[in-house]
């Protein structure tokens, strides 16, 4: 009888565990979509459209590092026009990842991309 109680708890324990590892977004793209680029919708609580100062909120409180803007450079498979910003973010968790944002001269986030790594050294 202990040992079926015990079965049951530990089954229980996993799947509450499993749950929860799969709630977070970032999570289930390691394994499901390591790498991609999106240009409409929501990702990450960001939407595209929405203020560059907003969406850098949502994603440090998310723990994405900003790391630095560039005027110049690649998002996923988009190049920056003139006018626009790039804003570069780092996942320093066991996902090792990193974030763009590219951003209108308007300062709206026309697009965001992702890249995360975790089994390379």
């Amino acid at each position: 009888m202990k040992a079926g109680v015990l079965t049951a708890a530990l089954i229980s324990g996993a799947t509450i565990l499993a749950l929860l590892f799969v709630a977070d977004e970032r999570n289930r793209l390691v394994f499901l979509q390591p790498q991609g680029m999106q240009t409409s919708g929501t990702k990450f609580g960001v939407i595209i459209g929405e203020g560059q100062t907003s969406a850098r909120e949502k994603l440090e409180r998310q723990e994405f590092k900003y790391v630095l803007t560039e005027r110049s450079g690649n998002c996923g498979n988009m190049s920056t026009k003139v006018g626009e910003l790039l804003d570069l973010y780092r996942d320093y968790s066991w996902r090792r990842g990193g974030l763009c944002l590219l951003v209108s001269g308007e300062g709206v986030v026309r697009a965001i991309g992702w890249d995360f790594q975790p089994f390379s050294f």
